[in-house]
């Protein structure tokens, strides 16, 4: 909730519930409880029943499943997709859509290349795996260290 607080627009189902589903609602306020039945809230039961159910790798927790599971990663990427899209049909109102999703040179891959009043703006969605103000500012700031590093395995991160 300490990201959400940070816009209105990201917190607008708390105030009127606009552009919520019931079923999003029920889920929310269970995530943000920590009351979703997962094997990690599960603390009567033995740790190594607390494991994962799809990857039996790490504690079965909400942050792991909805951005450290590997057997989730579809699930990722259409959720990056699915912002940029948002993204795109925001920029498209201002300006116009150069590229999406072309490569620039050896290493660079934009989500977005547009021109905006004249300007040349180019935007590359990231998804932060922690939910606290730090973890966006990190990622903000790492974002430029990751375009100057040619593509590699090793930039994915781990868990």
């Amino acid at each position: 909730m300490d990201c959400v607080a940070m816009s209105p627009a990201s917190s607008h189902f708390l105030g009127d519930g606009r552009y919520t589903r019931f079923a999003d609602w029920r889920f929310i306020h269970k995530a943000r409880l920590n009351l979703v039945p997962l094997n990690a809230n599960k603390t009567w039961t033995p740790p190594e029943r607390r494991l994962c159910r799809r990857c039996g790798k790490w504690p079965e927790t909400l942050p792991h499943v909805l951005n450290h599971c590997f057997s989730y990663s579809s699930a990722w990427q259409k959720r990056h997709n699915d912002i940029v899209a948002r993204v795109k049909a925001a920029v498209a109102f201002k300006g116009k859509i150069l590229s999406e999703n072309q490569v620039v040179n050896d290493n660079l891959r934009p989500d977005l290349v547009a021109e905006i009043d004249g300007n040349i703006v180019i935007i590359d969605v990231t998804i932060p795996f922690e939910n606290r103000r730090n973890a966006f500012a990190e990622a903000r700031r790492r974002k430029p260290e990751n375009i100057s590093q040619p593509l590699t395995s090793s930039n994915n991160p781990q868990p």
